[in-house]
Order: C-alpha cells, then structure tokens, then sequence
C-alpha cells in the first residue's frame, strides 16, 4: 500500500442564506499548494451563495458533459457478485481464525489482503479515467466501471469493519476506501439495473491527473461529489497538518462556515482523522470534506443539498402560446429548476421537458428538477403540442417581484448585508 497520507476528514452540515439567490457569477479559490505547482482543485464559490463546491481546476478538465445510462445487465451481474464474494471470504476468515493458534494472525493476514485490494480497485478507478478521457471506453462503460468499483468498495469497507472491529488500523484502512464509495455511484449501478425509481442523468467531468465529479438529482436532493487523487500524489513539504491548520483551509474554503462555528454538535477524533459535524437550525446543506495533511489541500468533496429556489437565480424564460417557460439556475453541472405555467389562468400544466433533443423528465403540477446543461443548450417545453424553448445562459427573463433586474438584486445584496452584519 502506499506510504500512508494522514487525512482529516470534514463532515459539515450548513444552513442556507434565507432569500438570497444564487448568482451565475462564481469566483474561484484555489485548494493551498506547497509545491509551488497549479493545484489540480479549485473552490468554486458562486455570489450570494451560502455553499461552496471543490470542482476540477479549469485548466486540467478533459471531459464534461452530462450522460445518461441505461439498463446494463453485465453490471447488475457484478453488483450482486461483489456482495457474494464478500459474504464468502468472511465465512472463510471465520473457519481459519476458529482453528488459528493465534486469531490475531489471521486478522492480520485479512486487513493486509484488504489493504492491498484497496489499492487494486484504486489502480482500476484511474485507468477507467484515462480509458474513458482516451475514448476507449463510452460514457455508459465509464459510469458502469464506477458503479462496480463503488459496489465492490462498499463491500470491503463492510468486510475491514467486521474482520478489523474498529481497530485504529481498520479504521485507517476504511478511511482509505471511503473516496472509491460514493452516493452517485450507487444510484448510477441502480440505474443500470434497470430500476425506475433512480435517476438515469449524471453529470460526469474528469481530468488528465485522474480526477472526477459526479453529480445527480435524486427525489428533491443534489448530490455532487469530487475525487481529486493527484492531490495526494503531489510533491508536498511533508508538513503534517494539524487540525487547526484544517480548520483554516475549511473556512478559506467554506466562508459560510464561520457563521454556524458556535453550532458545533459534535467533534471525533478519529486515528487518522477527525470528523467535524455542524449542525445549525434548519439545515439543509451537507458537506463532507477530505483535508490531506501532506499537502493541506481539499482532495475528496460530498455534497447532499435540498433543492430549492433559495439556492438560484432566476435564469431565462420565454413564452409561447398560452404557455410559459421559466427557469431557475445555478450552475453548468449544478441543479436547475424548470417550470411551465399558463400565465393566464395560472395552470401548472405536465410538460415534457427536452434538452438538445433528449427528453429530460415531465414536470410535475408544472416543476420539474434537473441536472443543468452548459450555457448553449436549448431546453424545450411541450404541452399539449405547443411547444416553448429557452437557451441556458442567455439573459434572465423580467423577475417574479416585477421590479427591474437591478433593483431585484439591490435588494438581494440588502438582504445578504443585513445578515452578515
């Protein structure tokens, strides 16, 4: 196994900003670097938006674009064997640490073997980058590829914690395992067995040092999660971290931290890592980060967020016929709201929503959530055969409030002011 990187890992749970709306204008942080080197993450931090996101250095991104996957039945089939593969090793370990003269050996024996299969699934997660960044391997391949690996993770981080029983060297190990898991993984392998509950739609974006950001919409949730191993591989001045030192990146990170630091539930100390848990009144946000004390940068990101307009700007919108499009938006790879109204007798008609071409979904009493495309893409609604269409990222439509675009964001800056300070 590798030399081993001492990680502190961050699980932070943020309120919203009530009313203030995400803008399309994002500045960007990059993650610390000792080497002096272009750091391969970057914080993206939308205007007037109380949650950051870890996303891929622009310089370093090869692919993007959201893909959809479909039933796959060579994948179903893998899912299912990594759980019998599991169930069968643990039978095995049972019988020899029964008959062993010293258990302990054979404990040892199984977290060396499970040590060595993590960086097996962590060799084969990079080389379905480079294959899927390369062209040999199709998105639908690529996505399937994840959702074994994923699969087969979560089955050995279960086997480390029954063999291991929170040892500090299991607990090392699991923490190891844990970026090779993932939310998005697991629906992606739901989708490809062909279960209609799941989202099919995913947001997928890697980069040449073997990086990738998943990301979804799941019954009223966004999950976003980013991998970014090259940061673990970078030359560093082999400063060890500290947990204070954690806390500054985190809140250089995720300015919105500072204000919920007095809502603090819970602190773990973990062998290798702590586990900071935030946990302010009607929160609706949640972040786990990974701080590698190496390098002190960012390199493993999940988020779980509530959608919701409060999280949006109003994007564009168009009407035709007796129909309306509307739009609510925050950013490429990030979560859009899509509405059809008729403005005159205030119906929310079941329209079905289509991007470039591909159908989406149906809006429901006239909302639909969804992945949003890059700026350029044409999102077409059609209802009763009349169909209306808008452009991602041309300019916004006239504000609900009724007041002009300037004045809707005065006050928006107002109420941002008045909750900061």
């Amino acid at each position: 196994m590798r030399s081993p990187h001492l990680l502190l890992a961050c699980a932070l749970v943020l309120a919203p900003i009530a009313g203030v709306p995400l803008s399309a204008t994002e500045t960007n942080t990059p993650t610390a670097s000792g080497s002096g080197t272009v750091s391969p993450g970057t914080i993206k931090r939308p205007i007037n938006n109380s949650v950051s996101h870890l996303a891929i250095n622009s310089t370093q991104i090869n692919e993007t674009g959201i893909e959809t996957v479909t039933l796959d039945v060579s994948g179903a089939v893998a899912f299912d064997g990594s759980t019998f593969r599991r169930e069968q090793r643990f039978a095995r370990f049972q019988a020899a640490q029964k008959n062993a003269s010293d258990p302990q050996e054979v404990v040892d024996s199984e977290l060396t073997w499970a040590e060595n299969r993590t960086d097996k699934l962590r060799t084969r997660q990079r080389e379905a980058i480079e294959n899927y960044n390369d062209g040999t391997l199709s998105a639908q391949a690529f996505l399937r590829e994840l959702a074994a690996i994923s699969a087969e993770a979560n089955q050995l981080s279960v086997f480390v914690e029954d063999v291991g029983k929170n040892s500090d060297r299991s607990l090392y190990i699991k923490s190891e395992i844990d970026p090779l898991t993932g939310t998005v993984q697991s629906i992606i392998g739901s989708a490809l067995q062909g279960d209609s509950g799941a989202p099919n739609r995913f947001f997928v974006q890697t980069s040449e040092q073997g990086g990738v950001v998943l990301a979804t919409v799941n019954d009223g949730q966004y999950i976003r999660e980013v991998y970014l191993p090259e940061v673990r591989d970078a030359p560093t001045d082999n400063r060890s971290y500290s947990y204070l030192d954690a806390l500054n990146v985190l809140n250089k990170s995720y300015i919105s931290i500072d204000a919920f630091t007095n809502d603090v539930g819970q602190i773990k100390t973990h062998p290798d890592h702590h586990r900071f848990i935030l946990s302010p009144p009607y929160g609706s946000v949640e972040i786990r980060s990974f701080v590698d004390r190496s390098s002190g940068e960012i390199f493993y990101e999940r988020q779980n967020l509530s959608i919701s307009d409060k999280r949006t700007i109003h994007g564009p919108q168009n009407t035709s016929g007796p129909f309306t499009l509307e739009t609510n938006t925050t950013y490429t790879g990030g979560y859009m709201i899509v509405r059809v109204n008729d403005p005159e007798t205030d119906a929310e008609p079941n329209g079905t929503i289509t991007v470039d071409g591909e159908t989406v979904g149906t809006t429901e009493d006239g909302e639909l959530h969804m992945l949003q495309p890059p700026n350029g893409s044409t999102i077409n609604a059609t209802v009763d055969g009349e169909t209306v269409s808008v452009t991602v990222g041309k300019p916004m439509g006239p504000p609900k409030s009724g007041l002009s675009v300037r004045e809707e964001g005065q006050n928006k800056w107002q109420q941002l002011g008045n909750i900061l300070f």
